[in-house]
């Protein structure tokens, strides 16, 4: 049985010239479909004279050229997006693949290719070298469309060794691999850009089924999907070319390593994609809520280091979405679908972290999250994993206050009981307040909090209680832990959240140590407030998390 390829390419040579002598031998017939004043892609394909290419001219990107299409194929592919407007007349064509695809479907495949299977395959494939062994062309059925499972690769020399790569999640086939019995009945749509039209083109069949094969896509998705923008794979072992992409997405490399430099770019283009991306409003994966100085953003600064994890806000402020806008800045007027809109289910692991949700005023934002992760009971909301770091309760307190002290006097609006004064001072003054109160620990008008923001059990019992949560979907690390021994607590971590294990660097952020050593009639006192809560907190987590460290 033959197999014939139909491929577009517009400003895609680089790419193309990878994947040509790769994928070649697999057809009998291959049309690679361009523009005429593409002339790269031109006199690459003709450079190549393999005989079984035949390169096809389409105004993808019309202007003034004559369309070969017929006025009855004139029909366009419209997105769910596209149907809410009512001047459909105004659109503009930004990259017409459906027309380049349907013309070679209905004028240049011929009557003798009953018996193939046609193939249509992105520029920036590369087909298994196996593909012919694991699928059985004969046994495929007349009436579905086939897709396969996809590698992406951001640089070449990943490429060359088979690794970093981000496994591309799809639950529905995409355009860049469908395969079909020969029917010349079944055709595409013109179309306005790529982001759609392949999935229209599904109608024309009763079912789809994925093969048990995996093609590698040269470059992240999500960014070109109105022709071609900007690389999103580059040659690193070029090192001009590696040069320019750093400079392209505006990289500062001069106290980077090639690899710390590779990272950035990787999740510029992650960034990107959020804003091109069909696949939006999805939970994340990962949640951290933090308690105040316990090292959240440290982690969260750590876990970026890893290729495949990924924050919406790595180069911005954090969302605060659950956040208690009586006390920090909030976004939860934006609502659930803003929220969400942040984070694609594309295999990358999505996180979002946030300081403070569980200090003054966690009563509001564990009922926030309560109603973003249970109750709208949305489809990937079971699978969202929170970590929660803790740390010696009167260490924590001596870092708030100086970091109140580094801020002073714009930390004056703080709230603080004794402004200024000494960590004694504001730790005596917040002990005589708490003698006359009797259920304190959720008491937000309290002044100061050094010593009520390292009470931790009270909190964490009822986050797991709202949130249903179990050492599956819940994981608390100390500092004390995580410091003394970050190679395996980070292992921990990325088995919890499913993460391929790496060796990355603890990053030490806005630690606020000081040289200056705590009074120790100060300590005793804290450490005599403590001792109840702390024994409390050691039982809720006794037996069922091995990973906490006990004071």
């Amino acid at each position: 049985m033959n197999l014939i390829g139909i491929t577009v390419s517009k400003n895609y040579a680089k790419e193309l010239s990878i994947c040509i002598n790769k994928n070649y031998m697999h057809f009998s017939k291959w049309y690679i479909i361009t523009q005429q004043d593409d002339k790269e892609t031109i006199d690459l394909v003709n450079s190549y004279k393999h005989k079984n290419i035949e390169l096809i001219y389409y105004p993808l990107v019309p202007d003034n050229e004559d369309n070969p299409l017929n006025e009855d194929d004139n029909e366009f592919a419209y997105s769910p997006s596209l149907l809410k407007h009512k001047n459909k007349e105004e659109f503009e064509i930004k990259f017409d693949k459906g027309g380049a695809i349907r013309y070679v479907q209905k004028y240049l495949l011929k009557d003798d290719y009953d018996e193939s299977c046609i193939l249509i395959l992105d520029s920036d494939i590369i087909l298994p070298k196996n593909l012919k062994r694991n699928i059985n062309y004969k046994s495929l059925k007349s009436n579905i469309c086939y897709g396969s499972h996809r590698h992406d690769f951001l640089f070449a020399s990943d490429l060359n060794k088979n690794k970093n790569y981000k496994k591309y999640n799809s639950k529905n086939l995409a355009g860049y691999f469908e395969l079909y019995k020969y029917d010349k009945s079944k055709l595409y749509k013109r179309s306005f850009d790529c982001s759609y039209v392949d999935y229209d083109f599904l109608n024309n069949f009763e079912d789809t089924e994925f093969l048990k094969v995996a093609v590698k896509h040269l470059g992240l998705p999500g960014v070109n999907w109105e022709g071609k923008s900007c690389d999103t794979f580059i040659d690193d072992l070029n090192d001009e070319e590696f040069k320019k992409a750093s400079l392209e997405y505006n990289v500062n490399d001069s106290n980077r390593t090639s690899d710390e430099i590779k990272n950035v770019i990787r999740k510029r283009i992650i960034g990107m994609s959020i804003d091109n991306s069909n696949t939006k409003y999805q939970f994340p994966n990962v949640v951290i809520p933090g308690f105040r100085k316990c090292g959240s953003f440290s982690l969260k600064h750590t876990l970026s280091n890893h290729s495949n994890i990924m924050f919406p806000h790595i180069f911005t402020s954090e969302l605060n979405y659950c956040a208690n806008e009586k006390y920090f800045l909030s976004n939860w007027h934006n609502k659930h679908m803003w929220y969400l809109s942040h984070f694609q289910r594309d295999g990358t692991i999505w996180c979002d972290h946030s300081n403070d949700l569980l200090n003054k005023g966690s009563d509001v934002s564990i009922n926030r999250m309560k109603t973003t992760y249970i109750n709208k009971k949305f489809k990937y909301a079971k699978d969202v994993k929170f970590i929660v770091m803790v740390r010696n309760p009167i260490h924590r307190a001596f870092a708030e206050y100086n970091h109140c002290m580094s801020q002073f006097p714009a930390s004056y609006t703080w709230g603080w009981e004794k402004p200024g004064k000494s960590f004694a001072d504001n730790i005596n003054a917040e002990l005589e307040i708490l003698k006359t109160k009797k259920d304190y620990i959720w008491d937000e008008e309290i002044k100061g909090r050094l010593l009520l923001n390292g009470i931790y059990e009270p909190i964490l019992k009822k986050l797991i209680t709202e949130l249903n949560l179990t050492p599956k979907t819940l994981m608390v690390i100390s500092l004390e832990s995580l410091i003394k021994n970050p190679p395996e607590i980070l292992h921990k971590i990325f088995n919890f959240i499913e993460a391929e294990p790496k060796n990355i660097n603890i990053e030490k952020l806005n630690s606020y140590n000081s040289n200056r050593a705590i009074d120790k009639d100060i300590e005793n006192k804290m450490i005599k407030f403590y001792t109840s809560y702390n024994k409390s907190y050691n039982n809720l987590f006794k037996n069922e998390y091995d990973n906490i460290y006990k004071w």
